[in-house]
């Protein structure tokens, strides 16, 4: 059962002049997420593709979200398995999500991404 779909696109050149500012950065993703970003020249998911997989899954949630949430409660570990920290973290109990499915595509004009959570 889907309980809820969520899908992004924005212009990727958009998001490449904020990509410089580490105060973005740290606002948008977690440590461990900046970390890998600079391990290697050419990621499988580049920092626009993660960042709008993290719009999809908030706008998937949204009706479920509380204030107090953190951009970097949305975790994104590689091969796009998504987590859910800290004070989201009870919704895939309470709400009995089973799993966050996501793909992403960036590409020199678009970044697009797409998730469905499944009950």
């Amino acid at each position: 059962m889907i309980a809820g779909i969520g899908v992004d696109l924005f212009e990727t050149r958009r998001f490449s002049k904020f990509r410089k500012n580490p105060e973005f950065l740290k606002q948008i993703f977690s440590a461990a997420e900046i970390k890998r970003m600079g391990e290697t020249p050419r990621p499988a998911y580049p920092p626009s593709a993660l960042f709008a997989v993290k719009e999809a899954v908030r706008k998937a949630l949204d009706k479920d979200l509380k204030p107090g949430w953190f951009w970097h409660h949305i975790r994104i570990d590689p091969g796009l398995d998504i987590r859910l920290t800290k004070n989201i973290k009870p919704l895939t109990f309470r709400k009995n999500f089973k799993m966050i499915h996501a793909a992403a595509s960036r590409g020199r004009k678009f970044t697009f991404a797409m998730t469905v959570i499944e009950k």
